[in-house]
Parts: C-alpha cells; structure tokens; sequence
C-alpha cells in the first residue's frame, strides 16, 4: 500500500508540475497582453489629447472672432449716435448764437431804419439803404425767434413706442 500512496503521490507532484507550468505560461500570454493593451491606451490617450487641444484652439479663435464681430456691431450705432449728439450740440451752439445776436439785431435794425428814413430824401429806397437793410435783419429775426420757440414749444420727450 505504501507503494500505491507513493505512485499516487507521484501522480499529484507530476500534474501539479504541470499546472505550475500552465500558470506560468498564462502569465507570460497576460503580461504580453497587458503590454500591447498599454500600448494602445497610451497612442489613444495622446490622440485624444490632440483632438482636445485642436479644439480648444478651434473654440478660442471662434470666440474671439465672435467677440470682434459682436463688438463692432455694438460700437457701430453707438458711434452714430455720438456723432448725432455732436452734431445737434453744435447746432444748439448755432442757435444759441443766434438768438443772442437777434436780440440785438431789433435794436440795430431800429436806428439804422431811422438812419434810412433820415437819408431816404436822399438816397431813395434802394438795395444798399437803410429800409432794405433792416427788412433783411427783421426777416432773420423772426426766422430766428421761430426756430427758437418750436423746440419750446414740445416740454415733453418725444417717445417712439413699437
């Protein structure tokens, strides 16, 4: 019997072996397979760091140009209406001078239309005398005190509804 233990134990040392042998060689297929497999992780990760970084690129030039395009169509009318303010500052300005040079203009229109009628016996009524001269300054008066008095005449800010 001793015999049959020792034969049988002989028979377990044999497949164990064998099995030691099986194991070892599935490792070394799993390494291989690891090593391959890291191998394409790493190719993909580095594409896809790539592809990452294109748009990226692609995104911050398309936002900058969006930003460029945005901007000008802001400043565009915001410079028109800068423009338009200027512009009726300046004829304010215009008026202002205007009416201030019409409030004298009656007082010299007054004498030199009693200079003319002084110098009509003489002169007559031609384009260079007194008469003349004072229907051209009391003409601009009124085209001055009118132009004056229409924009008093609407106190409440004109609104345009949609």
């Amino acid at each position: 019997m001793q015999a049959d233990i020792a034969a049988a134990a002989d028979g377990v040392e044999l497949s164990a072996a064998g099995s030691k042998e099986g194991v070892a060689e599935f490792n070394d297929i799993n390494n291989a397979a690891a090593y391959g497999m890291s191998g394409e992780v790493l190719r993909a990760r580095r594409n896809s760091m790539l592809v990452m970084e294109g748009i990226s690129i692609v995104t911050l030039l398309v936002g900058i140009a969006l930003a460029f395009v945005l901007s000008m169509f802001i400043t565009k009318p915001l410079r028109l209406a800068i423009n338009n303010i200027n512009e009726g500052a300046v004829q304010v300005e215009a008026a202002s001078g205007q009416g201030s040079n019409a409030g004298q203009s009656p007082a010299e229109g007054g004498s030199e239309q009693a200079q003319g009628r002084a110098g009509k016996a003489i002169i007559g009524d031609s384009p260079t005398s007194g008469n003349a001269v004072a229907r051209q300054k009391t003409g601009t008066v009124k085209r001055t005190r009118s132009s004056l008095i229409l924009p008093h005449l609407f106190k409440e800010p004109f609104i345009c509804y949609h």
